[in-house]
């Protein structure tokens, strides 16, 4: 199934307001919505999941990995995932619109 993760890299923040935040509509087929959430867990938290870092989320539900997400600090400068989308229907809201966010 295509999922479609819609994110900003967070420059602007990062650099204290010296860079422009990059958008991103990342558009990948996934076998299930718990995929689609970890990819969007290695964005906004800037790593890969190995199996090590796996070990720390396989016990975790859908839910919680949905919360992680939710509660990320804006204002640390890493990326934030906006919204994860399955076809039409969204499985994950941050709740942050771009008018919001500018």
């Amino acid at each position: 199934m295509k999922y479609t993760i819609y994110w900003t890299d967070n420059e602007k923040c990062r650099l204290r307001g010296a860079g422009e935040d990059t958008f991103s509509r990342d558009v990948v087929d996934f076998k299930s919505d718990r995929e689609a959430l970890l990819k969007a867990i290695e964005i906004q938290n800037n790593f890969d999941l190995d199996e090590d870092n796996y070990e720390d989320l396989k016990d975790l539900s859908d839910e919680e990995l949905k919360f992680d997400l939710y509660d990320t600090d804006l204002g640390f400068g890493d990326p934030v995932v906006f919204w994860i989308k399955k076809g039409s229907k969204k499985i994950y809201d941050a709740g942050i619109s771009l008018k919001d966010w500018n």
